[in-house]
């Protein structure tokens, strides 16, 4: 059982949820109590002591059940229970949304792909998370498939393929330690996967099953009633965002780990093509244009692959096809990852 300025979470060990619950009530707690068993989870709404609002997500008939992965954070009254962000200070939306329940399992990987070979067979539905100084990434799977994904260094932003090849990289350093593993109800899941998708709506149906991002934060609703509310500064458009139970599958690059630290070295007859006074830079320019000059500048002055990208304000899976076109007609070659 831990307490820091998150609330008090762990297991309930020997004690059953009602148990829990009952202690809280004793003391006259104030705030928002998450149960959770494998097969769904209950989220508590106290006031000093007073049950003010329950809502069962999934298949949770759990109250008697000993050994419940739980969570308490201590709050004002509200209208709704609360919870604070996993990432409360990330740059990315769906990052802020993401609520801190109870359960995650901690990951020691040294390979994401032998790890998502095993989520997919086993119909995983939640998020792969990673933190580390300046760095925070997120990946939802969705049944077993990669549905979204983002990485964050220090306020550069990244999403999808480029995202995974950077947590790829992570796995596979010392780093592998500092991701772990949370099932997600499918109420939250799919809702912190309408606003990665953006599924905006400026006015959602009475049903509606999503989230609304306001001043407020991140407030989940299920069937139009609201049920979870993450307090935090707002980043991001606000409106409403539809549950999104299908995405298409991202997967991980196929290039080895380190491929964007990759420098270039521009052969003669590259050097010829950013030359304005050979008749090659002159047919070069009218065959890649501008962006493809650029590019080649930037290999020039000795730029990793990841700088180049950044510099011209691309992404990785976007220069990728322009390097090998560029590497296939001979005007760079890849220099030995040692030089």
């Amino acid at each position: 059982m831990t307490s820091h300025q998150q609330g008090l979470h762990g297991n309930t060990g020997s004690l059953n949820g009602l148990e829990l619950f009952s202690s809280l009530q004793t003391l006259a707690c104030t705030g928002t109590l998450v149960l959770e068993t494998p097969q769904g989870l209950l989220l508590l709404l106290l006031d000093k002591g007073e049950q003010k609002a329950r809502y069962p997500l999934g298949v949770y008939q759990g109250l008697q059940q000993s050994a419940q992965e739980f969570h308490f954070y201590p709050h004002e009254p509200s209208r709704i229970p609360v919870l604070p962000g996993r990432f409360h200070s990330s740059v990315i939306a769906t990052l802020r949304a993401l609520p801190l329940l109870s359960n995650k399992q901690a990951i020691h990987t040294t390979d994401l792909r032998l790890l998502f070979e095993h989520l997919q067979t086993n119909a995983f539905n939640g998020c792969l998370s990673y933190e580390h100084d300046v760095e925070r990434g997120l990946v939802l799977i969705n049944d077993g498939q990669i549905a979204a994904a983002f990485f964050e260094n220090d306020g550069a932003m990244h999403a999808g393929n480029d995202a995974l090849r950077y947590l790829h990289r992570r796995s596979l350093d010392a780093l592998g330690s500092h991701f772990d593993l949370r099932a997600l109800n499918k109420t939250i899941s799919s809702s912190l996967l309408g606003l990665a998708l953006l599924q905006h709506r400026p006015n959602p149906p009475e049903t509606f099953t999503g989230l609304e991002c306001s001043e407020r934060g991140y407030t989940f609703y299920q069937h139009g009633q609201a049920i979870l509310q993450v307090q935090t500064e707002l980043v991001g458009k606000v409106g409403y965002y539809l549950a999104c139970s299908s995405a298409p599958e991202l997967h991980l690059p196929d290039e080895l780990p380190g491929w964007e630290e990759q420098r270039y070295l521009l052969t003669l007859r590259g050097k010829d093509a950013l030359n304005p006074m050979t008749d090659l830079a002159m047919q070069f320019q009218r065959e890649v244009g501008h962006s493809g000059k650029r590019l080649l500048q930037q290999l020039a002055s000795g730029q990793t692959i990841e700088t180049t990208a950044r510099n011209l304000k691309l992404e990785l899976a976007e220069i990728k096809p322009w390097l090998e076109k560029l590497e296939r007609e001979g005007f760079v070659r890849a220099l030995p990852r040692d030089e």
